[in-house]
């Protein structure tokens, strides 16, 4: 399925200018690590954060203290992470595989295996009763968390998926993938219900708005684009300078923080103006997330040299959490 585009005057929007109100301000830096981190995610109570690079590291927010390391016995990078919507339980994709964790014991509880290469996200459904996992070999799996058996696979893309995100009330998923579309399915009869097609490269995120009625994308065509999802049609592209590679709304829906090559941009998501913009000494910003109150955001980002790659913590707005 094709879309059909709004007016031009108002589908596009240029690179920001960095702005001075509502700013991010840094509440805290982690010291280097030696590997690449890829993925951030705040634990559902806002108390920590899990970040992924050759393990699942979760941090204690209050203090900024390393709370535990979780090791996949891989070889291969943790990809992406997630918390179980109640909080117990954490997801990582790694090599061909999800592993889950106990989030409160942080021992090994499952590995789901039936990719046949290497899984570049996972999701928990709103309810916790699924995961989705997005791989490189084109396909999208569904499973049961109370049995952590396969329940479906969904092979509608001709290649790498490399996000997957659930609507809010469960019944969909969209996925992002490197044949430039955002596939939207429905998970109770894995079917297609539309495919989005604008994009000109690889999209490397997508991501449902909280009420559902829209969906972000982000690519490596410099560009993040925002679906209305009744016709699912495009409604607004915002052009850069470089690859845009993760996007996060915020929790109430009005804002979108996505991170850029070189920044990282907050933009109202009715009007789509800037509302903040952060550029400095980091070159790759890989990775957003906000928490689950609103009043901060984590990024991953480096500055394109091993050993550079740091977690960081913003608050955003008038807000100033302890």
């Amino acid at each position: 399925m094709g879309v059909k585009q709004s007016h031009p005057s108002l589908s596009h929007l240029s690179s920001p200018k960095p702005v001075h109100r509502n700013s991010l301000r840094l509440q805290w830096t982690s010291k280097p690590h030696s590997n690449k981190v890829f993925f951030c995610s705040w634990s559902p109570d806002g108390s920590k954060i899990a970040a992924c690079n050759h393990s699942v590291e979760v941090w204690d927010v209050k203090s900024y203290s390393l709370l535990s390391t979780l090791n996949s016995e891989s070889d291969h990078e943790e990809l992406s992470c997630g918390w179980s919507p109640n909080g117990s339980r954490i997801a990582a994709s790694s090599d061909n595989t999800v592993k889950v964790w106990d989030a409160i014991t942080y021992t090994h509880l499952a590995t789901l295996s039936s990719h046949t290469y290497m899984v570049k996200n996972c999701s928990w459904s709103p309810d916790g009763s699924r995961i989705a996992s997005a791989s490189e070999d084109s396909t999208i799996k569904v499973w049961r968390t109370e049995t952590y058996s396969l329940i479906s696979t969904l092979s509608f893309h001709t290649s790498v998926v490399r996000s997957c995100s659930w609507s809010p009330d469960g019944s969909r998923i969209a996925s992002a993938s490197d044949d430039r579309t955002v596939k939207v399915l429905d998970v109770n009869s894995n079917l297609l219900v539309s495919t989005l097609t604008s994009h000109t490269s690889m999209v490397w995120c997508c991501s449902w708005s909280p009420d559902g009625s829209r969906i972000a994308s982000a690519s490596i065509d410099h560009t993040l684009k925002v679906w209305d999802t009744k016709g699912y049609l495009l409604v607004q592209t915002l052009d850069h300078t470089g690859t845009v590679l993760c996007c996060s709304w915020s929790p109430d829906g009005t804002k979108i923080v996505y991170a850029c090559r070189d920044r990282l941009v907050v933009r109202d998501a009715k009007t789509y103006s800037c509302v903040s913009s952060i550029s400095n000494t980091i070159t790759n910003w890989n990775g957003c997330s906000w928490s689950p109150d609103g009043s901060r955001i984590a990024s991953v980002s480096n500055k394109g040299l091993l050993g550079t790659d740091i977690i960081q913590v913003w608050c955003y707005g008038s807000s100033n959490p302890i």
